[in-house]
């Protein structure tokens, strides 16, 4: 593996730790990203990004990426997110990322969970970088004030993932280097890995059509999230889910 290029994909995410930036619009690969309640950024060749909610049930599995060409894959676990004034909040308390070997890599808010049917045992982290082995991935581990695991980044083969907890216990995920990764692959993040899989077609400033396999979507520039301006699609969620999974 290029421990190298895994490291620099580290530092710069580094220098982002605190950031929720959803302006790419020079971005000219393709990644993807979701936030814990879930809500969700995708971007494509050299489209802006476009974002959209997700509303799944509690105690639910969600498919973020499974990979045919290499059984790469990450899925969500949903929860109640147990606020008081938010009955009805469903956010991801779970994600697990199985590599190619069948590894497990499991974060939730108790921190970092590795599992392998093959017994394999994680490496001793590097004293400099911190980076360690563990099957076929690269991890490298990121306390919080708290001292506690509050992310990771991990190498599979090319590719580089983020998992990051929040202090309210819910869960992100985003690819932040799809090199390697199969245009063929599915799930919310993964249908987005396909070369032009959409265009925004600007209808004017704030207004503009997503074309995702075929159909038409609405959506307007604005902040999501309190984070900065994206594409939202909104109103016909419906449509786009169907529209994804075609």
């Amino acid at each position: 593996m290029k421990t190298f290029a895994f490291l620099a994909a580290t530092a710069a995410l580094a220098q982002k730790k605190n950031k929720n930036n959803y302006n790419n619009n020079n971005n000219n690969y393709n990644s993807g990203s979701a936030y814990g309640d879930p809500h969700f950024m995708v971007s494509s060749n050299d489209q802006p990004a476009i974002c959209f909610d997700y509303n799944p049930e509690a105690n639910t599995q969600i498919e973020l990426l499974r990979d045919p060409a290499t059984s790469l894959e990450v899925m969500a676990e949903t929860s109640s997110s147990g606020n008081l004034h938010h009955e009805e909040q469903v956010i991801m308390s779970k994600i697990t990322l199985s590599t190619p070997s069948g590894a497990k890599i499991t974060m939730d808010r108790d921190g970092l969970h590795l599992e392998s049917a093959a017994s394999d045992v994680a490496g001793e982290p590097h004293p400099f970088t911190g980076v360690f082995e563990y099957a076929d991935a690269q991890i490298v581990e990121h306390k919080g004030a708290n001292g506690g695991i509050d992310r990771a980044h991990i190498q599979v083969g090319e590719a580089v993932f983020i998992i990051k907890a929040t202090k309210k216990g819910s869960m992100s995920f985003a690819i932040r280097e799809p090199q390697g990764l199969s245009p063929r692959s599915t799930g919310l993040i993964g249908e987005f890995l396909e070369p032009n899989a959409y265009t925004v077609k600007f209808l004017d400033e704030d207004n503009a059509e997503i074309i995702l396999n075929g159909g038409k979507l609405d959506a307007t520039k604005k902040e999501f999230h309190r984070a900065a301006e994206c594409w939202v699609v909104e109103d016909d969620l419906a449509q786009f889910n169907d529209l994804i999974k075609e």
